[in-house]
């Protein structure tokens, strides 16, 4: 009896932990993008990382969570299929779930 508890207790551990660690995962992303403090390249830049602050799509303007959030024309149609407005404003993100902008983010392919 004793092999099959530590099967069952090992693989509901590496279950929840799966689930932890995509939790976190998620969390990470949404609260660095809402931040500031994430892996975007204005962010790399400040810390060392980047020698180029610029957005990696359009090229033109800084990558921060700004631009990506509110200023980017190129994501307009993903903001509207997860954010769900066309053009999102500071106010708009306060009521906008954490669901939603975790979406938004890893729709863009920048995290």
């Amino acid at each position: 009896m004793g092999w099959e508890i530590r099967y069952f207790l090992s693989l509901t551990w590496l279950q929840g932990l799966d689930y932890c660690t995509f939790f976190r995962t998620q969390s990470s992303v949404v609260i660095g993008l809402l931040t500031g403090h994430n892996t975007l390249r204005k962010h790399l830049y400040i810390m060392g990382l980047s020698n180029n602050p610029t957005c990696r799509k359009c090229g033109t303007e800084e990558e921060t969570s700004v631009h990506i959030l509110y200023e980017r024309e190129a994501l307009v149609s993903l903001k509207h299929t997860h954010l769900g407005s066309f053009f999102v404003d500071p106010d708009d993100i306060r009521k906008i779930t954490t669901g939603a902008i975790w979406n938004f983010a890893k729709g863009t392919k920048l995290f």
